[in-house]
């Protein structure tokens, strides 16, 4: 997904706000990373000694010729989001900016909301099967009620999940059911379709919430490409 600071550069070519260039670079590093960046931001003196050393690789590798310290970091920060996110791509934001030049930041603003994951708009996209027996019907009202649940972060992993993009770019998530039990009996995404498969043996909504808090937080996901 494009970096609506980036978009803006795009329409406007003016000057875009740090606090967005700032959200939108700790939107593009990984969850480890950006774990990282913010707790610096919040409270840079609390960062543990191998913590600093992470930052100062951190720095190194986007070319930033200072050690991190409680009185440069977010400076030193905005700057290295300027650069990855404004700079490098200056030929492509001059390319684009004739065709974009007559939206407006309102407009890309609306446009993006439309694109961002929220729970309602993820349980709305929830597609089941006409006909459903006792125990599927009982697991259907776990998924919604587990959606609604969710934060912004493990809704952006669910839809990561289920359709490899951690951004609304289905119009339909549709869902099976299958008949595993033991081991076998786990939720499979099949990104390329965005179908979610998903068991019947659940013995309460506690036990379903459980594993699929589990499946999420997984490093690895049980995933079929078809």
């Amino acid at each position: 997904m494009l970096a609506p600071a980036f978009i803006c550069r795009v329409i406007t070519l003016d000057n875009v706000d740090e606090s967005m260039i700032l959200n939108d670079f700790l939107n593009f590093v990984g969850e480890s990373e950006r774990n990282l960046l913010r707790a610096a931001l919040d409270n840079f003196e609390s960062i543990a000694a191998t913590d600093m050393d992470d930052l100062t690789d951190k720095f190194e590798d986007h070319k930033a010729r200072r050690i991190p310290s409680g009185d440069n970091f977010r400076k030193t920060l905005i700057e290295i989001a300027e650069k990855e996110l404004i700079q490098e791509p200056t030929y492509v934001i001059d390319i684009w900016h004739p065709y974009f030049e007559m939206f407006t930041p309102s407009f890309v603003d609306e446009l993006l909301k439309s694109y961002t994951p929220a729970s309602r708009k993820v349980v709305s996209l929830l597609s089941f099967p006409d006909e459903m027996s006792p125990p599927q019907r009982d697991v259907a009202s776990y998924m919604k009620k587990f959606l609604k649940e969710l934060d912004g972060t493990l809704i952006a992993k669910f839809l990561r999940f289920i359709t490899g993009a951690d951004i609304i770019c289905t119009s339909e998530i549709k869902v099976e059911f299958n008949s595993e039990t033991g081991f076998s009996s786990r939720p499979i995404a099949h990104t390329c379709a965005s179908l979610l498969e998903l068991p019947t043996d659940y013995t309460s909504y506690p036990d379903f919430r459980s594993q699929f808090l589990e499946v999420l937080n997984s490093k690895v996901w049980v995933m079929d490409i078809i």
